[in-house]
């Protein structure tokens, strides 16, 4: 379950103070926002049942999401050396 609080971590009343909650599905993951901004945890996770967990440091988590937006560029930009629209201008 994922809660989500609006008040000190030290706060004495902090489990009255939930101001979302959702119940994620196996193999989901979160925490991306504070890694992609390197912020603070807006939300606390807690688990039903035992279950692994995998970690992730910040500095892998950006080279992942690099990585994977250059690829996409490199695909939508083979997509678009392929696009003959405008070749029958070029030959007159």
């Amino acid at each position: 379950m994922v809660y989500q609080r609006d008040a000190d971590p030290a706060d004495p009343e902090l489990s009255s103070k939930v101001l979302f909650t959702k119940v994620l599905p196996k193999g989901a993951g979160f925490g991306e926002i504070a890694l992609m901004y390197n912020d603070k945890r807006t939300a606390s996770i807690k688990t039903e049942e035992q279950c692994k967990t995998y970690v992730l440091d910040g500095g892998t988590f950006k080279a992942i999401i690099i990585k994977a937006s250059i690829d996409k560029r490199i695909v939508q930009s083979g997509f678009m050396e392929k696009i003959t629209l405008f070749d029958s201008l070029d030959k007159k």
